[in-house]
């Protein structure tokens, strides 16, 4: 993650897994170490293509865990501009934010500086 790099921000990689229940299970691609959103530490999920039939699944997980871990992390969903108004408008329950890759410099400073705010 480049952005987060430049930003001077540490970050885990796929360092947790978490239980989702009926033996799936959930490792976010990036938690921010030491920042967060209210009392929620951020994880940031950032996506590339969506496959057909694959988006349901995904969705699904960052829903789960949402509703089993959302007191603890905040989501943030990033994914791509031309995926934006689709998955914003089909999977609201999936994340908490959820951001065009392009807006990442923007969010990564906000962050740090503590000016975030909900993007969409």
């Amino acid at each position: 993650m480049r952005y987060s790099v430049r930003q001077r921000m540490m970050f885990c990689f796929e360092g947790q897994r978490f239980s989702l229940g009926g033996g799936l299970t959930y490792g976010p691609d990036f938690i921010l170490l030491g920042y967060s959103v209210g009392e929620r530490q951020v994880v940031l999920e950032p996506r590339g293509v969506w496959r057909q039939g694959h988006e349901e699944e995904v969705t699904e997980k960052f829903r789960l865990f949402r509703e089993m871990y959302g007191s603890l992390y905040y989501l943030v969903l990033i994914v791509q501009p031309r995926e934006y108004t689709r998955v914003r408008d089909r999977y609201p329950e999936s994340y908490d934010d959820i951001v065009e890759s392009d807006r990442m410099p923007d969010l990564l400073f906000m962050l740090k500086n503590g000016r975030y705010k909900q993007i969409f």
